[in-house]
Parts: C-alpha cells; sequence; structure tokens
C-alpha cells in the first residue's frame, strides 16, 4: 500500500473519529494513560514498535476502521465480545499459528467509531501465537466513541502453518507484522513464460491496468468452499420410486418444499437427497428459497429422465431456445429500479481502478455490507437513430421514434391493457390462472411492447399482466426515486395472475435474446455502425465507438448496462470506499446510484446427478422444444456442480445471478441429433453452458464432449464471469453481443481449435464483445497457434498465448506496423522483445501478446492466480 494512500486513509479515519467525539476530559486521559501503562498488551505493543525502530519512539497511529491493506485476507474465524468481556482466538492445528488479523474493531460501527490503536493492539496480543485472549476494555483500547455509546470488540483471524512465537516477542526478534506481505519469491517457470501484464506473482497487476480483477468471482466472492448441507429429506420418503417409469417429479418437489420450510424457519441449509435409481420427471421441479440444495447420490448413479420437452407441458414457446429448464432455481430480479435496496446517489466522478466513490449520504451504509453500483441512464436510442442518418446511411436507415403505435400482429402490448384473446387451454397443457381472460380487441397503444412468446392463451396473458405491472413499478420509480410505489410491496405485485416463477423469468430474459425489433422501418440496415451518441454509456462500454455499439432497443431499452458489486470497507463523511477496484470510469450523467446487494434467494444448490433427455433431432439453430436442464434466475451465492447433462437443448444457464459458482459440468450427446445444416456442421443442441446479466460467476474444470451451436456463451452485459481449467472436443468461447464486457477465459483447452471465437448473437446487438475481456492461455489440442478474432469482434481485447494474425475475411481486419515495445503498461521490470506483443487490432486497443515458441503460459489459470495473489494481498 503506497504511502500516500495510507496516510490519506488514516487521516480520513482521524477526521471520524474526531467527529465521533473522543473522550477528551482531562481527569479520563489520565486513567487511561495510567491503565495503559500497567496493561501487557499495550506495553507489548510499545516494546516491538520500539525494537523495531528505536529512535522513533512508539506512536499509536489509527488502524483503518475494517480490512485493513496490512491483512491478506481470507479469514478462518470471527469473533465479537460485548464491552468488558473476554475474546478468545485460537488456531485448531498444533503447528498452526495466527498469522493475521482483520477487521479489528474496538467502537460501534454503526456510530463509526474505531479505537486508533485496535490493530495495533490485536497484532500485539494475537500475532505469532496459537492463541490469545483480549479483553474489550477502555483499560486496554483508546475509546474513540463519544459517552454512552455501546462498543464491542470486533475481529476476524487467519491461522497458517508456522513457528509460534513466545508471548514476549522474543526468539524471532523481530517487530510487528509488516503492514504488507512481502510477495513470495519468484518461482522457477522453467520452460513457461510470464506476462507483462501480470509478472510472475501479480507483481506487475495495477488497478485499473488492462487486466481487471477477476478474484472474487464465484460462490462466495471465492472465500469459501461451497457448503456441504446435511441431509434431512430424502425423496424416498415422498413417494420417489426411482425407477425410470413412475413420475417422480411431484415427489421431489415435495420433498423441496418440506426442506423449504425447514430452510425459511431456521436459516440454515438443507439438502435433499436422492438416492441411486432413475427418476422419470414429467414436471417441472423448482427451488425458490435460500439454503436449500437438490443432491444426488452421485453423478453415474442418481440419473434423472426426462421422457418429454418443456413444449408437451406448456406448449409452444419461441422462449425454449432462450431459457426455461426441467430444474431451476429463481429469486426476484434485482435491478436499479428496486425502491427497496436503494441507498444513494454518487456525487463526483470517478475513473477506472479507483476504490472510492462520493455519494450523497452515506446513511444505512456500514462497513462489511455487500453494495452494487449500477448506471441507468437514457438509451439516448432517439439521438443515437438520428446520428445513424447524420452519419450517412440511406434517409430511411434511421429507426422511427415511438409514439402512439398499433399493436404489431402477433403481438400483444405491455402496458396498455390489452390481453390475448381467449382460447381453450389445449389437452395435456399446464394452465396457471383460475379463470379465463376476457377478450378484448387489439387498439392503439403506447409503450413497450413483447412477442407473442407462449402459445397458450392463459400463460400469454399472465406474462402481459405481470411487465405490465413491473413497468408501472419502474414508471414509479423513475418519477421519484426515493418512493417506493405500494404495488411493488404487495405479495403479488409484480406478478399479479401468478405464472410460474420460471416461466417469468424464461420469459422476461428470453425476450431480450430474441432477434426483433418492433418499430423497424422498411428498407433499412440490420446494424448501423458505432451509432451510440458519444459521451453515452453505450459508447464508452464499446471504447467510445471504436466498435460497433449496436442498436439500442433490443439490447440496452430497460436494462442494467453494469452490475458492479463489492464489500464496503470503510465509510467517511460523503465517501463509501470498496474492496474491489472500480472496473469502470463512474460519471454523473450516466446517474449512478447505489443499492444494497440483497439477494431474495441464496445458498441454492443442484449437485451430483446426471440429467438425461430422451433423444430427439436437433433441426435447426432455434427450433428446440424445451429439452433444457437447469437454469438459475435472479439470485445469490449459489452453484451447480458434479452435474452431466445428456442429449438436451440448452445445457446449464444462469441469468440474472451474482457470485455464483458452475463446477465440473459434462455435457455429453449419446449420438449426434443434428440435422441438414446441423448435421453438416457436426451441432447437436443449443447452448452448453449460458451465463447472461450477471456478474462474478465461476464456469470451471467443465468437458463438453461433442458441438453445441454456442460451447462456452457470455450474454446481455454479463460481465466479470470466468471461463475456467475446461477442456472440450471443439469448444467455440461465444461472445454473444449485447455489451458483454470484462470477462475471462482462462486455461481452457479448446480441442480441435477449429472454431474457437466462433460466435453468436443477432447483428444489431452490436460488435460480439464489449470492452476489457480477456483470453488468456486458451489453446487448442495438440497445442498450435491460434488466429485471433476479426478487429471488429469487440474494443479494448487483451490475449495472451500463441496467437496468429487476425482472419482476413472480416472488413476491419488490420496490422500497421506500431511500436509495440511502447504499449507495454508499467512493464518495466521484465526483459521483452517488441516482438512479444503483436501489432493488430491496435485502432481498436488491443494488446495480443505472445508466449515464445515452445513455452507454456504462466501462470496458465489467471483466475486461480488472482484468488491466491487477493488472499495473500497482493491485489493492490
Amino acid at each position: 500500500m503506497g504511502a500516500a494512500r495510507r496516510a490519506g486513509l488514516l487521516a480520513a479515519l482521524a477526521v471520524v473519529i474526531c467527529a465521533a467525539g473522543v473522550v477528551s476530559a482531562a481527569k479520563e486521559s489520565e486513567d487511561k494513560a495510567q491503565a495503559q501503562a500497567t496493561n501487557p498488551l499495550y506495553q507489548a505493543a510499545a516494546k516491538k514498535a520500539t525494537d523495531a525502530n528505536p529512535s522513533s519512539g512508539f506512536e499509536l497511529v489509527p488502524s483503518p476502521p475494517v480490512s485493513p491493506d496490512d491483512v491478506g485476507g481470507g479469514e478462518d474465524a470471527s469473533v465479537i465480545v460485548g464491552d468488558e468481556g473476554a475474546a478468545f482466538a485460537g488456531c485448531g492445528g498444533d503447528s498452526e499459528i495466527i498469522s493475521a488479523i482483520l477487521d479489528p474493531i474496538y467502537g460501534n460501527a454503526a456510530v463509526g467509531c474505531n479505537a486508533s490503536d485496535s490493530y495495533r493492539i490485536m497484532a500485539a496480543g494475537c500475532l505469532g501465537l496459537r492463541e490469545c485472549v483480549v479483553r474489550a476494555s477502555a483499560d486496554v483500547f483508546q475509546d474513540a466513541c463519544p459517552p454512552g455509546v455501546g462498543k464491542t470488540l470486533s475481529f476476524s483471524y487467519k491461522c497458517s502453518p508456522g513457528a509460534v512465537t513466545p508471548p514476549d516477542g522474543g526468539g524471532g526478534g523481530g517487530g510487528v507484522a509488516p503492514p504488507s506481505p512481502n510477495p513470495p519469491p519468484p518461482p522457477d517457470l522453467g520452460n513457461a513464460q510470464a506476462s507483462v501484464l501480470w509478472g510472475a506473482n501479480g507483481e506487475l497487476y495495477r488497478p485499473g491496468g488492462r487486466l481487471g480483477d477477476w478474484s472474487q468471482a464465484g460462490y462466495s466472492a471465492s472465500e469459501r468452499p461451497i457448503p456441504n448441507y446435511p441431509v434431512k429429506y430424502d425423496v424416498r420418503n415422498y413417494g420417489a420410486r426411482g425407477d425410470g417409469f413412475t413420475d417422480d417429479s411431484g415427489a421431489i418437489q415435495a420433498a423441496i418444499n418440506a426442506a423449504s420450510v425447514e430452510a425459511a424457519r431456521t436459516g440454515n441449509g438443507v439438502a435433499v437427497y436422492m438416492p441411486d435409481g432413475t427418476y422419470a420427471i414429467r414436471k417441472t421441479v423448482k427451488i425458490t428459497q435460500s439454503n436449500v440444495v437438490l443432491r444426488g447420490s452421485s453423478v453415474d448413479r442418481c440419473i434423472l429422465y426426462f421422457p418429454v420437452p418443456l413444449q408437451d407441458v406448456y406448449g409452444s414457446a419461441t422462449v425454449w431456445a432462450f431459457g426455461g429448464a426441467w430444474l431451476s432455481a429463481v429469486g426476484k430480479r434485482m435491478d436499479s429500479k428496486d425502491a427497496t435496496t436503494r441507498l444513494t446517489d454518487v456525487t463526483a466522478n470517478a475513473n477506472r481502478g479507483d476504490y472510492r466513490l462520493q455519494v450523497a449520504s452515506t446513511n444505512g451504509i456500514v462497513p462489511r455490507m455487500w453494495v452494487r453500483l449500477f448506471m441507468p441512464s437514457s438509451d439516448s436510442t432517439g439521438r443515437r437513430r438520428l446520428q445513424s442518418i447524420d452519419s450517412g446511411a440511406a434517409p430511411r436507415a434511421g429507426r422511427k421514434l415511438r409514439q402512439a403505435l398499433p399493436v404489431p400482429q402477433g403481438k400483444v402490448s405491455v402496458l396498455g391493457g390489452a390481453e390475448a384473446p381467449t382460447q381453450p387451454v389445449p389437452n395435456g397443457k399446464v394452465t396457471v390462472l383460475n379463470t379465463q381472460p376476457q377478450q378484448q380487441p387489439q387498439q392503439q397503444q403506447e409503450g413497450p411492447v413483447v412477442p407473442l412468446v407462449f402459445e397458450d392463451p392463459s400463460l400469454q396473458a399472465a406474462l402481459e399482466a405481470a411487465m405490465k405491472a413491473q413497468w408501472e413499478i419502474a414508471a414509479a420509480v423513475d418519477a421519484d426515486p426515493n418512493k417506493v410505489p405500494a404495488q411493488s410491496l404487495e405479495p403479488n405485485g409484480t406478478n399479479p395472475l401468478g405464472l410460474d416463477p420460471m416461466l417469468l423469468a424464461a420469459a422476461y430474459y428470453g425476450v431480450q435474446a430474441m432477434a426483433f425489433d418492433q418499430d423497424v422501418v422498411e428498407g433499412e440496415p440490420d446494424k448501423a455502425p458505432a451509432t451510440a451518441t458519444l459521451g453515452t454509456l453505450e459508447s464508452y462500454l464499446y471504447g467510445n465507438n471504436v466498435a460497433d455499439s449496436g442498436t439500442a432497443t433490443n439490447m440496452f431499452y430497460g436494462k442494467e448496462r453494469v452490475r458492479y458489486l463489492s464489500r464496503v470497507v470503510a465509510v467517511g463523511p460523503g465517501w463509501v470506499q470498496f474492496e474491489r477496484p472500480l472496473p469502470y470510469d463512474v460519471r454523473l450523467k450516466w446517474k449512478p446510484v447505489l443499492h444494497r446487494f440483497a439477494p431474495k434467494v441464496s445458498g441454492v444448490g443442484f449437485e451430483s446427478f446426471q440429467m438425461v433427455f430422451k433423444w430427439s433431432p436437433y433441426p435447426d439453430h432455434l427450433e428446440v422444444k424445451g429439452m433444457n436442464g437447469i437454469a438459475l434466475y435472479d439470485l445469490a451465492n449459489s452453484w451447480v456442480t458434479n452435474v452431466k447433462v445428456v442429449d438436451a437443448d440448452n445445457g446449464v444457464m444462469a441469468t440474472g445471478v451474482d457470485l455464483v459458482t458452475f463446477s465440473d459440468i459434462v455435457t455429453q450427446f449419446t449420438k449426434p441429433r443434428g440435422t441438414n445444416d446441423m448435421a453438416k456442421r457436426q451441432l447437436n443442441g443449443h447452448h452448453a453452458i449460458w451465463t447472461s446479466t450477471c456478474s462474478l460467476v465461476l464456469v470451471t474444470r467443465f468437458d463438453i464432449q461433442q458441438r453445441w451451436f454456442h460451447d462456452l456463451s457470455v450474454d446481455a452485459m454479463a460481465e466479470h464471469t470466468v471461463y475456467s481449467s475446461g477442456r472440450g472436443l471443439d469448444i467455440n468461447i461465444d461472445c454473444h453481443r449485447a455489451a458483454v464486457h470484462n470477462n475471462l477465459f482462462t486455461n481452457i483447452n479448446t480441442g480441435l481449435g477449429l472454431r474457437t471465437f466462433a460466435s453468436g448473437g443477432e447483428k444489431s446487438r452490436g460488435a460480439n464483445a464489449a470492452a476489457n475481456s480477456t483470453w488468456w492461455a486458451v489453446y487448442p489440442s495438440p497445442t498450435r497457434p491460434v488466429s485471433v478474432p476479426s478487429c471488429d469482434f469487440g474494443p479494448m481485447l487483451t490475449f495472451f498465448g500463441s496467437w496468429l494474425a487476425p482472419s482476413p475475411r472480416r472488413r476491419l481486419q488490420q496490422a500497421e506496423p506500431v511500436n509495440a515495445t511502447a504499449l507495454l503498461d508499467e512493464a518495466t521490470a521484465v526483459k521483452v522483445s517488441a516482438q512479444a506483443v503483436s501489432p493488430w487490432c491496435t485502432q481498436q486497443g488491443w494488446f495480443v501478446e505472445q508466449v515464445d515458441a515452445g513455452k507454456t503460459v504462466y501462470p496458465a489459470d489467471l483466475f486461480a492466480a488472482q484468488v491466491a495473489a487477493r488472499k495473500e494481498g497482493r491485489m493492490r
């Protein structure tokens, strides 16, 4: 941590302490000095400090209120005791010592007071020992709180192998542990090569530099393993037979419902267990309560068999190509329109790499809480289209602004109140309504329009009612952001006709994935390159229009462009400091706002079973009937692990989620499914693993054994998604347009390597990738160089590996001469030749770093290296 930054933090804390009213009476100061003079912990701190620097004398300095930069992170335990209580910390192993003290507070976090010597007292009393006891008392610590304020002592600590330090500080001869851990010695790279952006141990990493910080992707920010919930409910006890013929879906759902009641009552995790067997599933199974897991006996012996597609249960629907699943976990959508989570507006601009934001109010914001930054700026749709005309397109190439548009044929209005015509419910279909809606004629309507998603009229009407309610709430929030609409607090306020939550989520997110546009002017092109107005967030995400920013209607309308998530580490007068650096600039014109991160559903998992679908053909890209595996919608801190998916249309999907882990996912086909063109291209299904509208999702140790149309996908503003340490027959990494940004693909064996960057997405949704994604150690087997994508793939992209020039087939391919050495940012400590950085696509801001012939990338898994560096305090 730099001296200036440390000084600034200490100075800011000193202001907070003074504002809190430190006790200043002369008599109290004398009593405190006398008590500290006889206190062994205080004396130990003084002795260690003066031993380290005898000439300086002992001077107490304020410790940060939480998460000091001089600690590595990754706590093993946390302790909190009331004033005058005794706090005990201890390590379990005989050879372990307390190696780090984290977040020490003697005071009151809600009030904002913390003893200025919290860290030094705790460090002196506990570091280097197997166990310690510290009294929470003003006789031990300075009292920085106003008179009458209740105080506690709280801290976390980390244990590591090491020699125990005697309590008197002897034996080692050293002073207090250094504020920042020393970097580990550089490893012997042998035949490997480190990047000029990272180095061997992250010593070249810089917040706000070329590389993002992906170290907190995955369940619980990758700080602790996925929990192993105790088994409380066995599906056999609820009637499941596991004979492969009897419909066991009702029994499995009943067991989940019982587990959900217990989880809601106790707040503890509960597992529903499926023993060995083959369970036929003919109705969807879903989890909507936190802390519930569906667990099989093993991926080989617990088989869930799906004899029919979703179409046979709910009817035909375009959404089956984009979502919906037989197994799902569904929460509540988290976005900037949720006034119940709104905290405060941001009041000043900030830059990528900053840790602090200026805010209008810090009320309700305390250290260690998770917060989210949204920037719901206007779409500037009209300005964008006008610019499209001005930039030289044909006179009719601009799209008309929506006024009072007629409802298009086959579409229904969301805000106008028109309902779908009543039709009898088809035999064998499921309806969610007790009464049929009244038929009304179509009419001129204003407002957003959704396509006809479900052929079942009851499902379509319920979807329409839900979307209408949600847009009414959004309009109320736009009118007064500080007022919570009463409708949003009603139990069914956002879903008045009770549409199945899985279907509602699938339809909401599926609509944005569909290639449609309501107000198309005949004869206009399918895209207008780089037409976002300069200065808008859309333009910024595409490198200020160095790549195609798409057309806004389908891509951005009503959607969140960014969803930055972080813990708060410090709060001061008008400012909030985060644990993670900002991954993008913050500008007031983009309407930045902080929200409390409060997912309604978390701690949910699917574990250790196989999903087998009845084999069916796959005739074309979007022609699927709903043989879809698992979908997670609108939740956090959840997981799918050790699951095999066989003969599916779509495998495993995550949309609207945060801090989710997919691990050890295998996809397989028993025989080829493709027909016609799909057979020629050897494609067998739509999406293998799909992440969309999400952040901090980790997909790791996957095995994609045959080709899908899209193997590994990021879609629709997905950010800080990590795909790591996986393999496949011939993997394509699908950047599906719609402003996917700041994603990482690392240590991926693409197999044949014939289509590494083959990506889809409707062309009007912009370039395949927005800014700041990285491909790191992505390679075929056997290893050979692979062509990077064409230069119009996206802006500000980073590659490290063995690469060939961009394909010449696309119009923006560039390879102009450039001084490559000048592109190396803050890499002076590494010897590098100009040939190490290839001069490709520099107008798009690319950085393509090559490994020498015969060498391998080090570290192979950048994500794992960043996690280790963060735990050791090396990510700042």
